[in-house]
Parts: C-alpha cells; sequence; structure tokens
C-alpha cells in the first residue's frame, strides 16, 4: 500500500514522497536523487536484526572462505590445519 508521506531536507525544504515500504529502526541517512526527470528518496537506517538459523538439524552446509578455512550452515567455523606450525613430538 503506498501513502504519501512529507519529509524536510535542509536545502530543499519540505518535499511530499510516496512510501513504498516501511521504514524499519532508525533513519541514519537519507537521499535524495533525480533521475530521468522523477524524484527518489532513499532511506538508510540502522536496527538489530536477528541472524537467521536454518531449522534442518540432519544436514549441514559448508563454505570454504578466505578469512574462516570453513563455516558451517550451524555457525561452527573450523580453522585451518597447520601442521608446520606446531610442534612435533620427538
Amino acid at each position: 500500500m503506498l501513502l504519501d508521506r512529507d519529509c524536510k531536507q535542509p536545502k530543499l525544504g519540505w518535499m511530499r514522497y510516496r512510501k513504498s515500504r516501511d521504514i524499519l529502526g532508525e533513519a541514519s541517512n537519507v537521499t535524495v536523487s533525480e533521475s530521468c526527470g522523477k524524484w527518489y528518496v532513499s532511506v538508510q537506517t540502522e536496527r538489530e536484526a536477528e541472524r537467521p538459523q536454518h531449522p534442518s538439524t540432519s544436514a549441514v552446509g559448508m563454505d570454504w572462505g578466505v578469512v574462516n578455512f570453513v563455516t558451517l550452515s550451524d555457525g561452527e567455523v573450523v580453522y585451518q590445519c597447520q601442521p608446520l606450525k606446531s610442534s612435533c613430538p620427538n
């Protein structure tokens, strides 16, 4: 559902805009831009979001990365085995 709203911009004054989505969180940055004769308002927000967790317990996905060697879909991180850095028993 689209609603008409008003916002005040420091250099432009009051502007009416059409809100196509709910604004979740606290607005931290508002950008007004023009493209092809139409004006657009972009709102950047900050909010806390839950980390999504897949409900499956029987299967685990793996992601090989650069920072972490392997990250599993259940949140477990596996670090790279570096046998030359450990001391070997005689």
